[in-house]
């Protein structure tokens, strides 16, 4: 452990300890959130600073790591730049301990982990976290900077020149995740969503959302059972040729 990050570990104890009888406090004023982190080529300036400025936030965060981000980057290197020094050890430990989250976050989103999310492959340690997570009802949430070739970050980096084709895949992947229920975050956002209320509420799609869609060339929605569609994204989703394909009731229970 490294000295000057002993912090994390140290504090997230002291308050287990504090807390021990009023683990509902605990967790509502500090939440546990495990940290998928992978390296990739864009993104990780903007993963590390969301880390970052969860844990000034008194959050209580855990990292687990691939094995290409320490072959690249380092484990020192994270823990200086975050402060966070509290990391799983092993794929077995997050499986023990998956149950204590209550919210999962993706700070740096892959091409390769992206596919994988998409494809369902519990093959990857990470895909069947997630997966869990999604069927067990905790949040997960990403930051899509890695794989979004419209964020001004690959304009600045002038990896902008991809083919039509090229972007408009990309964003069908990312309306996929979506609609799986993974959270696209911005930068800014990602606090309140940790802290949110996880209140169940029905969904809405909305003339908005098939705009949305039809201008990321996406011609095909998921709709959850239960999703209240608006008469206006009706037509607009007639006009535009989106097909909504509904889920049965049964698929839910």
């Amino acid at each position: 452990m490294y000295a000057k990050s002993q912090s994390s570990v140290v504090h997230h104890t002291l308050l287990s300890l504090y807390h021990k009888n009023q683990q509902e406090k605990l967790r509502e004023g500090h939440p546990l959130v495990l940290v998928l982190l992978s390296y990739h080529m864009i993104g990780m300036e903007e993963g590390l600073t969301s880390l970052k400025a969860l844990k000034e936030e008194n959050n209580r965060i855990q990292i687990w790591s691939d094995d290409q981000l320490e072959t690249y980057c380092g484990r020192k290197k994270i823990i200086h730049q975050t402060g966070i020094d509290d990391w799983l050890s092993s794929d077995l430990e997050a499986e023990t301990k998956k149950n204590d989250y209550q919210r999962l976050f993706i700070p740096v989103l892959s091409f390769s982990l992206l596919s994988a999310i998409i494809r369902y492959d519990d093959r990857h340690p990470f895909v069947r976290m997630i997966l869990w997570a999604l069927f067990s009802g905790v949040k997960v949430g990403t930051l899509s900077i890695g794989v979004n070739p419209g964020h001004q970050t690959w304009k600045k980096r002038r990896l902008n020149q991809g083919t039509m084709f090229l972007q408009r895949d990309i964003n069908q992947q990312l309306q996929h995740l979506r609609n799986m229920g993974i959270e696209d975050l911005h930068l800014n956002e990602v606090n309140d969503w940790v802290h949110a209320k996880d209140i169940q509420k029905k969904q809405v799609l909305s003339e908005e959302d098939i705009h949305d869609a039809y201008e990321n060339n996406v011609r095909i929605i998921d709709v959850p059972f239960g999703t209240i569609v608006t008469p206006l994204a009706w037509d607009t989703a007639k006009e535009r040729e989106v097909e909504l394909i509904f889920a049965d009731r049964e698929e839910q229970e």
